[in-house]
Parts: structure tokens; sequence; C-alpha cells
């Protein structure tokens, strides 16, 4: 039976380690409800045998957990990873392997001209994998990026055209 204490709490978010709060261990994660730049997400144990993770762009404390399979009770130590979470903390490592790929193929691209050809085609592949990886995790991603493509394509105007100006 395996327990889920703080700090695998945070490693389930990909938390850094910062701060104390208040002499206990602190994190800083990149929040999964909004798409974070820079970490947002507090991972702290201000009593023993309970996390606390709170985000600073004010997401629900309900929402962030859930976005990584979990409820307020997992925030207990005494609770069992289940296979959802497993395979969802599996999918989310994934995802940032690729991210960080990304980042060093753009970082290749400036660093080798000689093969800028090559790095760019690299990026493209990882930003296609890390796409079909949101893609397949939430299908409003889908929708956005076609909606997004047709304006690109046809242009908004003659896009507006196109949609009933009554509803039935």
């Amino acid at each position: 039976m395996v327990k889920l204490t703080t700090i695998e709490i945070a490693r389930l978010y990909h938390g850094r380690k910062s701060a104390s709060y208040h002499g206990r261990p602190a994190w800083q994660a990149k929040c999964p409800v909004h798409r974070d730049r820079s970490p947002s997400l507090s991972i702290t144990e201000p009593e023993r045998g309970k996390t606390k993770v709170h985000c600073f762009r004010g997401c629900d404390d309900e929402a962030v957990l859930a976005a990584k399979g979990l409820k307020i009770a997992d925030l207990y130590v005494d609770v069992e990873l289940t296979p959802e979470t497993i395979q969802r903390m599996k999918r989310d490592e994934r995802l940032q392997k690729l991210e960080r790929r990304l980042e060093l193929a753009i970082m290749m691209i400036a660093l080798e001209p000689a093969h800028k050809n090559y790095w760019r085609a690299v990026e493209r592949g990882v930003r296609g994998d890390i796409q079909a990886m949101r893609e397949a995790d939430d299908p409003n991603e889908r929708f956005q990026r076609e909606i997004h493509e047709r304006i690109q394509r046809e242009g908004f105007d003659k896009m507006w055209e196109s949609v009933p100006q009554e509803m039935p």
C-alpha cells in the first residue's frame, strides 16, 4: 500500500523546493488549472500529516487537485495512490520531458546555426507530440486550435459571415 506524502504530492505537481513556510518544507509548481509561465502553485505542510495546496492566481483548490486526479481527502497522509493518479503522474512526467526537449531544441537553433534546419524539424515534431497529448487530455483544446486555424486561413470576416445570424 502506497501512501501519499507532501513530498510525493509536490512531485506529482513537479514542484521545486522553495523557502520554508513557518519552518516547514515548501514547494512551488505550475498550476495545472491554468497555463503558467512561472510557478503560482504553493505546496506546503502547515500541520503534521496534512498538505496545503494554494494557487496564487486564485484557482479553486478542488480544481487544482482534480486536475491531477486527487481530492481534498488526499491531502492527508493516510491516502493510497489510485491507478488513475499513477497514470496521470506518468502522463504529466512525459509532458514535462517533452517540454524540456522543446526548450532544448529552441536553444540549439540559436547555438548551432549550421544545423538549424535539423533543430527546427525536431522542434516541430516535439510541438506536435505536446499538442497531441494536450488534445487527448482536453477535447476543447482541439476545437480551439481548429477555430484558430480556420480564422487564419479564411479570415475572421469570412468566417463570421458563415455563422447563422438567428438562432432557431
